[in-house]
């Protein structure tokens, strides 16, 4: 049975009145303690199911503000990466967006992840706005994790075209 909870608060509400009921020993503001575990599974499951309709419909944008709510809320960085990643491979995506799920995954030391993301920004900048000045950040950490992996001729070229932009 897949129950889906559309508003968390009148659940914890529920779960509150149940355990004063039962006269359980209360928690913080009065919901029983069991609660914060009860929300963080089905934050989990809710994740999981989401991220798995979002890879087969991605172009469902109830689903993806689902998906958003819930990686959001649920604490998770590598579910968030997987939403900002879903968002940002959608044509309508903003550098912002870009932004956002690169610095995740430099956060998260997913190299090559981020590397996508910088360069899914610099497409975003060429085509869908026409200014490469709005995802210089992406040029330049481009520059940064060629240069680390050694591709000087790549660092270069990322350079060079950070100060194309800026001009």
């Amino acid at each position: 049975v897949l129950v889906v909870m559309a508003d968390m608060t009148h659940y914890c509400e529920a779960l509150r009145e149940i355990a004063t009921a039962r006269e359980e020993i209360p928690g913080r503001r009065g919901y029983p303690g069991y609660m914060y575990t009860d929300l963080a599974s089905l934050y989990e499951r809710a994740g999981i199911i989401l991220g798995r309709a979002s890879e087969t419909y991605p172009g469902n944008g109830d689903i993806m503000g689902l998906y958003e709510q819930v990686a959001r809320k649920s604490g998770d960085d590598k579910r968030m990466l997987h939403f900002l990643e879903q968002r940002v491979a959608r044509p309508d995506a903003s550098p912002e967006e870009a932004r956002e799920a690169a610095d995740l995954a430099l956060k998260l030391e997913a190299w090559d992840r981020a590397e996508a993301l910088m360069l899914r920004a610099v497409k975003i900048g060429e085509e869908v706005i026409g200014d490469l000045g709005r995802v210089s950040w992406a040029l330049l950490g481009l520059a940064g994790r060629r240069g680390k992996v050694g591709d000087l001729a790549g660092a270069v070229k990322w350079l060079k075209q950070a100060r194309d932009a800026a001009n």
